[in-house]
């Protein structure tokens, strides 16, 4: 479907929030040759909108959707208006595109993919088919614009180099790390996909980024040729962890200097949040010194309040119940960690769901031990392994059994687990998703 629209972007046809999904779902993940052809192209038709504010540009393996939330939680809480990009969504499409820390209305929503549909639909001769992820890429800038952001927090989608956000202008680029992901889009070398993930250094744009060994060489690399200053979490500043405590994580952050230097309460549980808080707060004091509005005190305000659902969240007690999207090895390394410091040696209770594309053998090797329980559970997505599957995985490295459903997998996991146990959900955010829709 592709609607006629007004001059000012207002449907004249009209395509519904259902109507937009059911197009977005109909257009291909990939292309065979990237690019950033077709995406300029339609950008451009549309006003260049993905230049109107500054902006806020975060790639990497892991961390990048805490990192974008953090930031813009900060400049939320200065009282500026942050539009903020993530992906994937949990549960709806309108969760990607959110202002001054609100999700776009389902209508605004439809309406954009439908403005967008139809300048795509008339540049489609010369450039093929749009991805769903560029259309809501140029959907979400056309928005944002529209709706006078005062900055853009963008997350890449995958990879960096030829990801449709990489048009944008940042004042400051974010590699958070640098791990395998994506290989058959990003290749199966680490310095290969550091080349994608550095593809979004920008000239003469501080780097802020926590890679190291080959990941953060090939990043330094790219930095020297365009002039860009990059700066290493571990060696240029410090965030130090301190607890959680009184249903916070507490942080130190020190070498930034001045008003940044200083102790942070952060809403996040996991240990992992420190380095993900360590990189925002540098983000953010490089944005503080071109803008008196923005201060660590607000900053210290949205840390504090920061909410990112399905990274180590913390949903239930008796049993402690927690769901993190860890959905490749580097995650499953964070979460057993986080889960070795915070719920003790005991037996846990995992609750799995995986991509057929992802290392699920080498993650579930990660996270099971001998004496823990796995229960498997199907995902409504044609690329998820099936319950059946993913048990017999498990089953190499600790007990596994199959349910047919979320509801029923969560409930065996909490009668296994009794009161004192650890239920964990994970394996993939779109089992997150789900999680959050019940």
């Amino acid at each position: 479907m592709v609607p006629t629209t007004a001059d000012d972007g207002e449907q004249k046809g009209g395509m519904t929030y259902q109507q937009a999904v059911a197009y977005l779902e109909g257009l291909p993940r990939f292309v065979r040759r990237p690019g950033l052809a077709r995406i300029r192209r339609l950008l451009a038709a549309m006003g260049d909108p993905q230049l109107a504010c500054p902006a806020v540009h975060v790639a990497g393996t892991n961390g990048k959707g805490s990192v974008t939330a953090m930031v813009a939680a900060g400049l939320n809480a200065a009282g500026v208006r942050a539009g903020m990009y993530t992906s994937p969504h949990l549960s709806s499409y309108c969760q990607r595109w959110q202002l001054a820390g609100h999700e776009v209305a389902a209508g605004q929503f439809a309406g954009y993919v439908a403005r967008v549909a139809a300048v795509a639909h008339r540049l489609a001769p010369g450039l093929g088919s749009p991805t769903a992820f560029e259309v809501l890429t140029a959907g979400f800038f056309a928005w944002l614009a529209d709706q006078q952001g005062e900055y853009a927090v963008v997350e890449a989608g995958l990879g960096g180099l030829y990801d449709p956000t990489n048009l944008v202008r940042p004042s400051v680029t974010v590699i958070t790390n640098i791990g395998y992901d994506h290989c058959q889009q990003l290749g199966n070398r680490l310095t290969a996909i550091a080349r994608h993930k550095a593809g979004i250094i920008k000239p003469r744009t501080p780097v802020i980024t926590a890679a190291s060994g080959d990941g953060l060489t090939v990043v330094g690399r790219k930095a020297r040729r365009v002039g860009a200053r990059v700066m290493v979490l571990g060696r240029d500043w410090q965030a130090a962890d301190q607890g959680w405590v009184d249903g916070r994580r507490r942080l130190a952050i020190s070498g930034l200097g001045g008003q940044f230097d200083r102790c942070y309460r952060l809403a996040l549980a996991a240990p992992y949040q420190v380095t993900n808080a360590g990189l925002a707060i540098a983000a953010y004091r490089l944005l503080a010194a071109a803008d008196r509005r923005l201060s660590a005190a607000s900053l210290s305000r949205g840390l504090d309040r920061v909410s990112w659902f399905g990274r180590f969240t913390i949903i239930g007690y008796r049993p402690l119940t927690i769901v993190d999207g860890a959905h490749n090895l580097e995650a499953a390394r964070e979460l057993r960690n986080a889960l070795d410091q915070q719920a003790g040696p005991g037996p846990r209770v995992l609750v799995v769901a995986g991509m057929a594309d992802k290392p699920l053998a080498a993650m579930m090797e990660c996270l099971l031990r001998p004496v823990d329980l796995a229960i498997s559970v199907p995902l409504d997505n044609p690329r998820a392994l099936t319950a059946a599957e993913l048990a017999a995985i498990c089953a190499r490295f600790a007990r596994a059994t199959a349910c047919s459903g979320l509801g029923e997998g969560l409930a065996e996991a909490r009668r296994q687990a009794g009161e004192g146990g650890v239920v964990v959900i994970t394996g993939s955010l779109y089992l997150a998703g789900e999680l959050a829709e019940r």
